[in-house]
């Protein structure tokens, strides 16, 4: 036997939308965590900047290791800040899609009642005259 429309309307409406939402959201979650690189940046934080390192060279002067562990050391400090940057703003996207989605299946279930509420409202308040 089948449904009939109003039932399968109450299907799709109370459970079959709002997992297409979330299903959405986590979708757009997906991508942001993906086209930011905040898993790929994390363990690689310290990491030179396009691997580009100096060699320390054979023997020991004091004078070139210092210039070669400065320059390592400012390409790691390079790498960082700039991993850093691309990270946070994938954070605000992140968080941004994340409250988005979340508003998105609140009112899904909140705008239905707002609706009639305030169609209803139309009626009994009182109109104004002029």
């Amino acid at each position: 036997m089948t449904d009939s429309i109003f039932l399968l309307f109450i299907r799709w409406f109370f459970w079959q939308a709002p997992v297409e939402v979330l299903r959405t959201g986590r979708n757009f979650l997906t991508w942001t965590w993906r086209f930011f690189s905040i898993g790929y940046f994390v363990p690689r934080l310290f990491a030179p900047w396009h691997k580009d390192v100096s060699s320390y060279g054979r023997g020991f002067d004091l004078a070139r290791f210092l210039h070669v562990w400065g320059w390592n050391f400012i390409s790691r400090f390079i790498g960082a800040v700039l991993r850093l940057v691309v990270m946070a703003a994938g954070l605000v996207v992140f968080i941004f899609f994340t409250l988005l989605t979340l508003a998105a299946f609140i009112l899904w279930y909140v705008l239905p009642i707002l609706i009639v509420g305030l169609f209803f409202a139309g009626f009994i308040t009182p109109t104004l005259r002029i």
